[in-house]
């Protein structure tokens, strides 16, 4: 009687455990869902109530993404092959590779109606008081991921040329007259006073071209010509140390594939664009958004080097010797091109070797910097510091064909500053690295058109 009483029990114990119910898998995955998407949905509610929004737009990814080319056919039309997350926009061009489409802006740049990074129209009559240099270039000469166009070097060295124009005026006897003084002691003394521009409107237009190398550059000073421009300003060299000398400029990545038909499968790019989606979630950019513009992590901004190839920058730099020469000797076919103009038109060429990350020589760079620097690996360096000093060498045979041409290397130009946070990758500069560098290029430029002084006997 005891036995079939304790086997009552547990057969009513494991009947109770048998029918248990778990939660079921799809009410739970629900839950989760909900409870991301009100996540998500209140962030953004606080984001937009008390104005942080920009602070969440500033995140790295959405400035990778704002500067991120996206190309499209002659027609408009999207490649359904290649990357569609980018904000700047670039129509394929059959003489210049692709260009800028115009009549564009975010929060961080803006292109105008000729498709040059300016907030204003560039007419083709030049006002009769204008002053118009030209800067051509890739993306550093454009000013990739800077906070604004305010931001880019171009912008404040039309400002600091502007600016100066105006001290001149507030006070003239700061700077030295248009005719010197009679006697020999005060010729001396208004010679140490700062030279004087001539008093004109200066605006630098930016006509550079993300990824751009010096054939694409070339092709363009042919269309920037049409504008009458009274100086050209040509910042780069870097690009062509990555593009295989079999290629004269840098094409739509992909393109020869699209053409032929082929191109990323379906579920590369679903993956993609997934990516894309859980990227721009406030969730995931809300940890970014309180950093700084100037620390934009090096992977993300990978890609957006079109000249080499999606391996380790080392790997896109030349395998040997020979194939180093047959690049740098495109480059200087290039450049002479340039100079060419530079000659016939009497005008000034400002050639500028870019500056890259390693070049900081005794100057301390950031830890940031300092992280870039050794994910490149030393063979990189030791690479890219024999590039640099072929392009330089190149540069001035090829400068000394127009008395107007002057070549400044800028490879190691921070090292001169005393400190580092100049790069946000190899050679994308920060908003303080485009101010040095606009200080640079306004030394130069206020040294070359600086008026001197007549004779005190040329005097009417």
């Amino acid at each position: 009687m005891f036995t079939t009483r304790r086997r009552s029990i547990r057969s009513s114990s494991w009947s109770r455990k048998k029918t248990r119910r778990f939660p079921r898998p799809l009410p739970l995955l629900a839950m989760i869902v909900g409870v991301l998407l009100g996540s998500e949905l209140l962030l953004r509610a606080i984001a937009n109530f008390s104005g942080l929004n920009g602070q969440f737009a500033h995140a790295s990814n959405e400035l990778a993404q704002s500067y991120q080319l996206r190309f499209l056919s002659p027609d408009g039309q999207s490649y359904k092959t290649l990357p569609s997350s980018g904000k700047l926009l670039a129509t394929r061009d059959p003489l210049m590779g692709y260009q800028l489409q115009p009549k564009q802006s975010t929060q961080f740049w803006a292109v105008n109606a000729q498709g040059f990074r300016d907030t204003d129209d560039v007419p083709r009559q030049k006002p009769s008081d204008e002053t118009r240099i030209f800067v051509l270039g890739g993306s550093t000469a454009f000013g990739q991921l800077s906070s604004s166009n305010q931001a880019m070097f171009s912008h404040q060295l039309e400002q600091r040329l502007n600016d100066q124009v105006a001290a001149q005026r507030a006070k003239p006897n700061a700077y030295q007259p248009e005719f010197l003084p009679y006697t020999a002691d005060e010729v001396e003394k208004v010679l140490q006073r700062a030279t004087r521009l001539p008093d004109r409107q200066y605006r630098v237009i930016n006509a550079a071209v993300p990824g751009y190398a010096s054939g694409n550059v070339a092709q363009l000073m042919e269309r920037v010509a049409a504008y009458s421009p009274d100086g050209v300003i040509v910042l780069g060299g870097y690009d062509d140390l990555l593009l295989p000398s079999a290629r004269s400029a840098v094409e739509i990545p992909g393109l020869d594939d699209i053409l032929a038909g082929k191109g990323e499968n379906w579920g590369a790019q679903l993956m993609g664009a997934l990516g894309n989606g859980f990227n721009n979630l406030y969730l995931v950019r809300a940890p970014q958004a309180f950093q700084k513009v100037d620390k934009v992590d090096p992977h993300v901004v990978r890609s957006l080097n079109l000249a080499a190839t999606p391996l380790p920058l080392a790997q896109s730099l030349a395998p040997n010797a020979s194939e180093l020469d047959l690049r740098v000797a495109r480059y200087r076919d290039h450049l002479q091109q340039m100079v060419r103009w530079s000659a016939a038109a009497k005008k000034p060429l400002f050639i500028g070797i870019q500056p890259e990350v390693t070049g900081y020589g005794k100057t301390q760079p950031t830890a940031e910097e300092v992280e870039i620097i050794s994910q490149l690996g030393k063979n990189y360096q030791e690479q890219v510091r024999t590039g640099y000093d072929k392009l330089a060498t190149i540069a001035l045979e090829a400068a000394q064909a127009s008395p107007q041409a002057k070549v400044m290397n800028l490879y190691k130009m921070f090292g001169e500053t005393g400190k580092g946070g100049m790069f946000l990758n190899t050679t994308n500069l920060t908003d303080s690295g485009n101010t040095v560098l606009a200080e640079r290029f306004y030394r130069a430029i206020a040294t070359d058109l600086a008026i001197k002084p007549k004779p005190f006997a040329t005097r009417e």
